[in-house]
């Protein structure tokens, strides 16, 4: 899309495209939200890249839907994002222009999420993965991310599948009885359990249909469910120990740092922020258990805006040679693609 002769300096647009969902925001010269739009997941490793394109054009035409006039001319455009960056551009620079490029880490919007706006402190994602990042003057350490068939200890899909074998033991016999029996055949609409078998094992968006359980698991721990509390605990020593390992590595006991839980996983409240809690400052006292505050494209969003104000307009980052070779050109701080040498398409990731 061409540049238009009238700029509206100040608004800012911010897309965070990750494993279960995608969302959009704008961002005002006040740094009020003017506009959120939602999407689904994005990362190629686990759907397709139709599926991915679609997400990401879900959420940013939801958020433009609600502009009211505000032409879509952005400062800043601040990413962060599982998807490759080509099918971004493509999606947005077909009804917006953007200036200058940003581009965040996930742990960075995670740290972002409670206000920290520099690399100090331990940020743990918890969503349908899980993953824990740390920084301290200068060094950091990053455990987990591993993927469902390798880690994500403690993520959603973690603890929704621990419910699902929880309920298939107590169907079997093999393990106490739980409500998460009658939880599941009420989430997933069963007439019987066995009709797991094909919903796991042949469905494409298993996992985070899987992932999407963990809600109801939680919800069974905080009434008293024994078998959903043992999970819950279980999930808490999981992040716990990664958060300890990152801590051990970087700080000393007696030091005091900031540890923000970001990702839907958290959303349970003390059932699983207290055992977490109480694993954490055992070993490190002085450490600061923070609950996101912010969403994680609002988060992405004044991370930019904070970083914007504080360095002033800086020379934006040259074009990946992956996007060169498809036509993507630099042009006066500007992301654009060449009209007629590119669609777009591509699997790379800048």
């Amino acid at each position: 899309m061409r540049m238009d002769e009238h700029r509206t300096e100040g608004y800012l647009l911010a897309l965070e495209a990750g494993g279960s969902k995608t969302e959009c925001v704008v961002l005002s010269p006040d740094d009020q939200v003017v506009a959120y739009g939602r999407g689904g997941p994005t990362n190629t490793i686990f759907i397709s890249l139709e599926t991915a394109e679609e997400s990401i054009r879900t959420a940013v035409g939801t958020a433009f839907s609600q502009l009211n006039g505000v032409p879509r001319v952005f400062e800043v455009f601040a990413l962060s994002a599982m998807a490759p960056t080509e099918i971004v551009f493509k999606v947005v620079l077909e009804t917006a222009q953007v200036g200058r490029t940003v581009h965040y880490g996930e742990h960075q919007v995670a740290l972002a999420s409670a206000g920290c706006y520099e690399l100090e402190g331990i940020a743990v994602i918890a969503g349908t993965g899980s993953s824990i990042t740390g920084w301290h003057h200068g060094r950091s350490h990053h455990v987990g991310g591993w993927g469902a068939n390798l880690g994500d200890e403690g993520s959603a899909y973690d603890i929704g599948l621990r419910g699902l074998k929880a309920a298939i033991q107590a169907s079997d016999g093999r393990g106490p009885q739980t409500v998460l029996q009658e939880r599941v055949m009420q989430h997933f609409g069963l007439r019987h359990l066995r009709e797991l078998v094909p919903r796991v094992h042949l469905n494409p968006t298993a996992r985070p249909d899987v992932a999407g359980f963990a809600p109801v698991v939680m919800q069974a721990a905080v009434e008293g469910d024994a078998a959903a509390q043992a999970i819950a605990r279980h999930a808490a020593r999981e992040l716990s120990w990664g958060v300890l390992v990152v801590a051990r590595r970087l700080y000393c006991p007696q030091e005091s740092f900031q540890v923000v839980l970001a990702g839907g996983v958290f959303k349970a409240g003390e059932v699983l922020i207290a055992p977490f809690r109480e694993a954490v400052v055992a070993e490190f006292p002085h450490a600061q258990i923070c609950p996101a505050r912010f969403r994680p494209a609002e988060a992405l969003a004044r991370l930019a805006r904070y970083h914007q104000r504080r360095e002033g307009r800086e020379a934006s980052p040259p074009v990946p040679a992956h996007l060169k070779s498809q036509g993507w050109n630099h042009d006066r701080s500007v992301f654009r693609a060449v009209a007629g040498e590119t669609d777009g398409a591509g699997n790379g990731r800048a």
